[in-house]
């Protein structure tokens, strides 16, 4: 039986297909160019008064820029007071297999994950991605226009083009799903493959390779942060009768490895290392109770820096 909070979670899935306008170089690893990037445009366009510190603001409750890009549980009456970084509502999706070296003409394609109220928010996207085009992307500005903006219909399993730069008018009818509408299996082995580098912490630590229980964890706090700021619902389930069934729950395989890479911070100005684990992992136990959770994790990625792509895991059937 599906629960009911899965009705509250919405998702939307969205590929952003530009074309480049000029050959040039990409960085690497193009998630924390694009995040970055998103920034600043956003704030750029949107933003009066640039130097002053958002968090101090007086306009930031009405102030679409701080909703999207600096969400925060500092100074809310809520469970989640004590958290200084809370989950925001967007994971963007690059395309690991592309080319580093781009010829003019070249398509140039990214995902984009919305959850609850920051889904009415993407025409914010359009603008800001157009924009971040137009200007170049990477630190060698390389130029690229927008196409089409495509939705995921999970229901038909397909693509819809809602915005396109010939008419560049967008659709209405968006194709939102709620978690309740995912579609999973539930047997008694789950096999996960960790597509991106994925970091989470647990007892201070960054860890390698990880047990069940470590995962539900992050995952219901990730679930439960999201519901609650970006969806107005909170997520009522006894997290710790889950938890310790989580403990239950066995590794029967794992092949988990750390991937390290850099990369430049402008707010602090220098390059940081961030790293995660990749690869596949295999439990085996009871994930009856435990699958909406997997399956939305699936959508919405696990652990740190996920609006750049980490985190991103896929199950295995």
């Amino acid at each position: 039986m599906k629960e009911e909070w899965l009705d509250r979670f919405r998702i939307a899935r969205f590929s952003f297909n530009f074309r480049a306008e000029e050959s040039g170089n990409l960085p690497r690893y193009l998630g924390n160019t694009l995040r970055g990037g998103f920034g600043y445009t956003f704030r750029c366009l949107i933003c009066p008064d640039r130097r002053r510190d958002c968090r101090t603001c007086e306009q930031n409750s009405r102030c679409a820029y701080f909703y999207i890009f600096e969400t925060s549980g500092n100074g809310n009456n809520n469970k989640f007071f004590s958290y200084s970084e809370v989950p925001r509502p967007f994971i963007i999706e690059p395309d690991n297999n592309r080319k580093s070296v781009v010829i003019r003409g070249d398509p140039l394609q990214f995902g984009l994950i919305l959850v609850g109220k920051a889904i009415d928010y993407l025409p914010y996207f359009i603008f800001c991605f157009d924009n971040l085009g137009k200007n170049g992307i990477g630190g060698r500005r390389v130029r690229f226009n927008l196409d089409e903006v495509c939705g995921f219909d999970f229901r038909e399993n397909h693509w819809l083009i809602l915005y396109n730069a010939r008419e560049r008018i967008l659709k209405d009818d968006l194709p939102i799903i709620t978690a309740s509408e995912l579609s999973y299996e539930s047997k008694d082995t789950l096999a996960l493959n960790f597509l991106t580098p994925t970091r989470i912490k647990y007892r201070d630590s960054y860890i390698t390779n990880m047990e069940f229980h470590i995962m539900v964890r992050n995952l219901l706090r990730r679930v439960a942060m999201m519901m609650f700021f970006h969806c107005d619902v909170e997520l009522k389930v006894n997290f710790n009768e889950l938890i310790s069934a989580a403990k239950n729950v066995d590794v029967q395989h794992w092949d988990l490895k750390w991937h390290d890479w850099e990369r430049y911070s402008t707010r602090k100005n220098t390059e940081m290392k961030l790293g995660g684990f990749i690869g596949n992992v295999t439990y085996k136990g009871d994930f009856e109770r435990f699958m909406p959770f997997i399956a939305l994790g699936e959508q919405i990625h696990i652990g740190k820096s996920t609006t750049f792509g980490m985190g991103k895991y896929q199950i295995q059937y």
